[in-house]
């Protein structure tokens, strides 16, 4: 074929070729326009997001309806963590001064508020039962309070620095810790006898118990996983993640795998038993700060602290959808071959084609704009 009418085709046919690209959307968020979220907690039931941002508001989503459902005010500085009771009737806040609120998600109102840090808390989780609300803390140290007074039952101070996570065994037994000193520690929780101390290279970022409880877990800024058997008190492996600075660990519910996620902005899933990588996800720009399985592990939720959450189908790897709130109350959601759903046509001004090809807001919202296209592809994923 002559080299003149290559071009020709190859000139007028890929702008056409890429405006109808529709894997890995091209249908972009502008950054410097959306509220960034801080803090993400997944509801028992599976259903319910709570989302906390750097402008001190709580929202609640909910992945049934795909939209906020509920904004929960009170708090002055951004919110650090968040955490839903075991039986969702009540979600724990706990904003940059240290102030910790409990709230009944349904309806917004505050139940109590707790004795407050002295700084604020990295790790927030409740006990088992409900019972407890535990918090690893930037003045060193873990707090425990009592949910239904909110006064402290338990003060551990033998940290040099803060404590970066903490994790109640799911029998209740243990509790433990990961912090900046590089100390891994599990103890019995009713008498607060130490079962295991374990001296890290790095400091321990995150650390959760696998469903059995016979097992937990850490993770390090250096990308380093660690397995100890709990009752023995020993580490049995240690091996090197490709994730950097790892954020968070979570199991499936049978236990034989677990995802991590960190600031490489990469989610690798391992097999438990042999250890070795089952699949690789790539979240691109993002960080990988919040996840957790849902729908019987079949889909992943993730949060970064850029604004973004993103629902992950775990069979394939790939990327389902992503929400995103603006500054000025505007949302959107969209899926990975580019279809949208938003509040107002106004979000074209904050959404952009990163195509070769010149597309106007109205051509973007004419082709893409679909909502009913949204919740197919969002909520037959979750079958």
């Amino acid at each position: 074929m002559n080299i003149k009418v290559i071009f020709f085709i190859l000139f007028f046919t890929l702008p056409v070729l890429f405006f109808n690209v529709t894997a890995k959307s091209l249908v972009r968020i502008r950054r410097d326009t959306t509220e960034y979220f801080n803090a993400m907690a997944m509801h028992p039931d599976e259903n319910i997001l709570a989302l906390g941002t750097k402008n001190n508001n709580i929202y609640i989503f909910s992945l049934d309806e795909l939209k906020i459902i509920k904004t929960i005010k009170g708090h002055k500085k951004k919110i650090e963590e968040l955490a839903f009771s075991p039986d969702g009737k009540y979600l724990a806040s706990v904003d940059n001064d240290g102030v910790l609120n409990l709230w009944n998600p349904k309806t917004g109102k505050l139940v109590r508020n707790f004795v407050e840090s002295d700084r604020w808390i990295l790790s927030l989780q409740f006990s088992p039962d409900g019972k407890y609300l535990a918090g690893g803390c930037m003045d060193k140290s873990i707090k425990v309070w009592e949910v239904h007074t909110g006064k402290y039952v338990l003060v551990n101070k033998n940290f040099k620095y803060q404590v970066q996570s903490i994790a109640f065994s799911p029998d209740g037994k243990y509790i433990a810790s990961g912090s900046s000193d590089n100390w891994v520690r599990i103890w019995e929780f009713k008498t607060g006898k130490e079962v295991l101390a374990y001296k890290n290279e790095r400091t321990v970022k995150y650390v959760t118990f696998d469903p059995s409880a016979k097992y937990l877990i850490s993770g390090d800024m250096s990308g380093y996983i660690k397995i100890f058997a709990v009752k023995k008190g020993v580490l049995i492996h240690s091996l090197k993640s490709s994730v950097s600075d790892i954020e968070v660990i979570k199991f499936t519910k049978d236990g034989t795998q677990f995802a991590l996620g960190g600031s490489s902005c990469i989610i690798r899933v391992y097999d438990f038993a042999s250890r070795t990588v089952l699949k690789k996800y790539d979240s691109y720009s993002e960080s990988v700060d919040y996840l957790y399985y849902i729908d019987n592990d079949t889909r992943m939720v993730t949060m970064s602290k850029n604004a973004m959450i993103k629902i992950w189908d775990t069979a394939t790897g790939k990327e389902i959808a992503k929400f995103t709130k603006f500054l000025d109350g505007e949302t959107a959601l969209i899926t990975a071959q580019g279809y949208f759903d938003i509040s107002s046509k106004k979000v074209c001004e904050y959404i952009w084609w990163s195509g070769y090809s010149e597309v106007s807001n109205e051509e973007l919202y004419d082709k893409f704009y679909n909502p009913e296209k949204v919740r197919e592809v969002v909520l037959k994923s979750s079958r």
